[in-house]
């Protein structure tokens, strides 16, 4: 991490900290604590969720653009009746065996990532992923 991210997650250990012994010990300042730190929960978690959206979002985009280039003409035309969790699933695929495993897909045999991914034989790594 820069020294500027470490100092951010120093500084907002040490307010949680801080803001966690007033509303435990019952300080002067409790509700004023209890604000901060359910602010502070809910802005992280608020942020946290919002990454994981736009990160679902590229990977829905991305696994659209490999399935064009991959799979035959047939199938091609099927793209948007994959779920965005299907989709997430099967990015973990090769190129190889993208086409196999649509048509279990789409035919229903396999219904959730898990079955998907359990399914894939090539794996292919996701390393880039934040």
């Amino acid at each position: 991490m820069t020294q500027r991210k470490e100092g951010l997650v120093q500084r907002g250990i040490q307010t949680l900290t801080h803001e966690g012994e007033y509303y435990w010990l019952g300080g002067q300042k409790s509700k004023q604590a209890r604000g901060h730190a359910a602010g502070l929960v809910g802005g992280l978690t608020a942020a946290r969720l919002m990454a994981l959206t736009v990160q679902d979002r590229v990977i829905r985009l991305e696994m659209r653009l490999r399935l064009r280039e991959v799979l035959p003409a047939d199938l091609q035309a099927r793209i948007p009746e994959l779920t965005p969790r299907q989709l997430i699933g099967l990015r973990f695929a090769s190129d190889a065996e993208l086409p196999q495993l649509m048509r279990q897909v789409l035919a229903g045999s396999l219904g959730n990532t898990t079955e998907i991914k359990k399914a894939i034989t090539q794996w292919q790594g996701d390393y880039l992923r934040a």
